[in-house]
């Protein structure tokens, strides 16, 4: 009965999810996760109430449902996405030094993730907002051969505009962004 009980509340929080209710589903989760903590579902529950959180940008919810999940679910197989979803509640604060060590932590412990340009352009973002632009153009022209993607490509150039512009180096900054 009791594990039915937390599936079915789980489907019912997703179905909120899907019919657009977000606000109801991250309270859903969330309850479901401080209730039924030791249920299978529970760890999935958490993370989906960061994850809702976060795209509706209440960065604060996003960074305590991550920071829960980290600490009640450190070998989850979430745990690299909730990290994720941590770092960008942090950059959402104006913490870009603490999204910087995460997105370290990232590239570091999940070099093959198929997110992982992401980590790294997210990284470079950070880096951008410490005015820390050598990082960025340093990090970014290397890795910037191997990105394939045509979005990634077009932030990877605009990181590297915006953090020339920054430096006052304002032709490799115009080539970088009208590119």
């Amino acid at each position: 009965g009791h594990e039915f009980l937390v599936a079915l509340r789980l489907d019912h929080a997703d179905a909120l999810f899907d019919s657009g209710k977000l606000d109801q589903a991250i309270a859903n989760y969330a309850e479901i996760a401080d209730r039924y903590s030791r249920d299978s579902h529970a760890a999935q529950a958490r993370y989906n109430a960061a994850v809702t959180a976060l795209q509706l940008k209440r960065s604060t919810d996003a960074k305590m449902h991550a920071t829960r999940f980290l600490a009640d679910y450190p070998k989850d197989p979430l745990a690299i996405d909730a990290r994720f979803v941590l770092a960008e509640s942090h950059l959402m604060l104006g913490a870009a030094g603490e999204a910087v060590a995460l997105y370290d932590q990232l590239l570091k412990e999940a070099p093959a993730h198929p997110d992982v340009t992401r980590y790294a352009l997210r990284r470079a973002a950070g880096w951008y907002l410490q005015k820390s632009y050598d990082l960025v153009i340093d990090d970014v022209s290397q890795r910037l051969s191997s990105w394939k993607n045509v979005a990634d490509r077009a932030q990877a150039e605009y990181l590297l505009g915006v953090s020339y512009f920054g430096k006052g180096q304002f032709v490799p900054a115009s080539e970088h962004l009208s590119a």
